[in-house]
């Protein structure tokens, strides 16, 4: 049987992540300034995660892999930018929530991975290898766009 939670933790993650925009684009209008705005999130973020990685043993375990994968090039750097980038987006986030509202700052999040990861995959740079770009992961990939315009266009305008 395969298991839920997965799903329930993406489901979690995306609404965290609507939450966290919303919260972001609040303190980017009260702090006018979007890199600070970030500097906070970012602390906040990994004085949390540093805490749960501290206190389970599988965590712990799974850092110092980590650091062997980094040290011994399994991982190479260009795999490690989705880090560095994370502070761009929240930077962003901010702003463009405040600047655009919550649900299109969404749809473009949305939009913008999605076609983003049938480039990665058509790469074959993803965790599956090489995947090509055919007309049904064209259609799924726009019906996700059209599922996410559709649930956030009551709040359009």
């Amino acid at each position: 049987m395969v298991s839920r939670i997965p799903s329930v933790a993406l489901v979690a993650a995306a609404g965290g992540t609507i939450i966290q925009a919303r919260l972001n684009a609040q303190l980017v209008a009260v702090t006018n300034n979007p890199l600070e705005v970030s500097l906070i999130n970012l602390s906040v973020a990994a004085v949390i995660a540093s805490l749960v990685v501290l206190l389970a043993p599988s965590l712990r375990a799974s850092w110092w892999v980590l650091m062997r994968a980094i040290k011994s090039g399994e991982l190479r750097p260009w795999q490690l930018t989705g880090g560095a980038l994370g502070g761009y987006y929240i930077a962003i986030q901010g702003s463009a929530s405040l600047a655009v509202g919550v649900a299109v700052f969404t749809i473009a999040v949305v939009a913008g991975q999605t076609g983003t990861a049938l480039l990665v995959d058509r790469l074959g740079i993803g965790p599956m290898g090489r995947k090509d770009i055919s007309a049904a992961r064209i259609s799924a990939a726009l019906l996700a766009v059209l599922a996410v315009a559709t649930v956030a266009s009551g709040r359009i305008g």
